[in-house]
């Protein structure tokens, strides 16, 4: 999950090179301003859901017709299937694209298994 601070414009974050490497490396990932939630599946945008909207004077307006889609996006979140690791070169490799670190396989060190 990536969290911004209430009421940030979602469009920003949702293109910076970090939320694309999240993306292309997390099977699962939400980005959240805690009034509005995306969920992307295996890179994609797969459901919005927005609570309420931050007013101009600081104030919260609550959504219309909003009660079942927190339930449902939940849903669509818990419903994805997390990846296997084999073993620990390979949850390596992930956490090095996450962070843009070059990966193991390109690491002029060697990796000791444990």
């Amino acid at each position: 999950m990536e969290a911004k601070d209430v009421g940030f414009h979602l469009d920003s974050p949702e293109d910076s090179e970090q939320l694309k490497r999240y993306r292309g490396s997390l099977r699962n990932l939400i980005l959240t301003d805690s009034l509005e939630f995306r969920l992307y599946r295996n890179g994609d945008a797969a459901e919005t859901v927005q609570l309420a909207k931050l007013s101009k004077d600081g104030t919260l307006r609550r959504i219309v017709d909003t009660e079942s889609l927190p339930g449902r996006f939940i849903d669509a979140f818990f419903d994805a299937r997390a990846p296997s690791i084999a073993n620990p070169r390979e949850l390596a490799e992930r956490r090095a694209t996450m962070s843009q670190k070059p990966s193991l396989s390109q690491s002029p060190h060697s990796v000791r298994q444990l």
